[in-house]
């Protein structure tokens, strides 16, 4: 289904191997299972009303919102976001592909990480919660192409936080803290 005109108007359940969608407006999602998962919407919002089982990438853009808040999602594999707000959240561990947007935020019961060679830009401000404790509490993102323009919210064990330029905290709460910047203040 990856023809950028389709005009699909209520809610897709997917079971398969590679699984590609594509919308010309908004995208609901009722459930997916599958090894990979690439949606784009043309003009609209991604979102969804039940839960989404991926074993390997997940790939969503659209130029606005993405919400993907289902407590029972499980994204084994890396999951990649380009949208206006953008929220994700996992039952477990969750690796964070290449992130654009305005706002970002991320809750876990694991572990958040991202992938190395990728970056996190996020105009405005980004969050990010798991609920695990010891390392699956870890919080690291320690890539140092991420571009956090806005204040940084984090609640986990350890959190590793690096950002090109300025850091800017609103809070932090940790085990430990480590925060780098490249070329900036924090």
């Amino acid at each position: 289904l990856g023809n950028a005109t389709n005009n699909l108007g209520g809610t897709i359940t997917a079971t398969g191997t590679n699984v590609t969608i594509a919308n010309s407006g908004n995208v609901s999602i009722a459930a997916i299972t599958a090894s990979s998962l690439t949606v784009t919407s043309g003009t609209g919002q991604i979102s969804q009303t039940g839960a989404l089982t991926v074993t390997g990438s997940t790939n969503v853009s659209t130029p606005g919102n993405v919400t993907l808040t289902n407590s029972t999602n499980q994204f084994s594999g890396p999951v990649t976001a380009s949208g206006n707000v953008v929220s994700i959240s996992d039952t477990g561990s969750l690796s964070l592909g290449t992130i654009n947007a305005t706002t970002l935020t991320v809750n876990t019961s694991g572990a958040i990480d991202q992938v190395a060679g990728t970056n996190l830009t996020v105009s405005g401000n980004s969050s990010f919660v798991t609920s695990g404790t010891g390392t699956g509490g870890n919080i690291i993102l320690g890539n140092a192409t991420n571009n956090f323009g806005g204040t940084i919210t984090a609640t986990g064990t350890n959190v590793t936080l690096v950002n090109l330029g300025n850091v800017s905290i609103a809070a932090i709460t940790a085990s430990s803290l480590t925060v780098t910047s490249g070329t900036g203040q924090i």
